[in-house]
């Protein structure tokens, strides 16, 4: 399905693109106007998916990732995670040790 989503969103500016048409031909009154508006928008939308669906960044395993997998997903690496985890036990360590100190009152 995500393969097919840039045709749908491409398919989705054909009623937007004549809508467009014909409100820029009432307002202008030129049919040529409003012919080069309705081809801007196809190129509009065009780029725009083109930005969001055919990115070549890959992701920590070497798969491709398009930019709006970028966008909406934080991935991190093994790497990052492994260094979170060594973290979160130093922090617990020095915690411990810190709590073994304290004299009782």
């Amino acid at each position: 399905m995500k393969e097919k989503l840039p045709a749908f969103l491409f398919m989705l500016a054909i009623p937007l693109s004549i809508v467009l048409y014909l409100k820029v031909e009432a307002a202008s009154g030129s049919e040529m106007v409003a012919l080069l508006s309705a081809v801007a928008c196809y190129l509009v939308v065009f780029f725009l998916l083109a930005l969001f669906f055919n990115s070549r960044a890959k992701d920590a395993d070497g798969k491709a990732v398009s930019a709006l997998d970028n966008l909406f997903a934080e991935k991190k690496t093994k790497a990052e995670l492994a260094r979170e985890q060594i973290l979160r036990k130093q922090k617990e360590l020095e915690a411990q040790k810190a709590s073994e100190n304290k004299p009782n009152s």
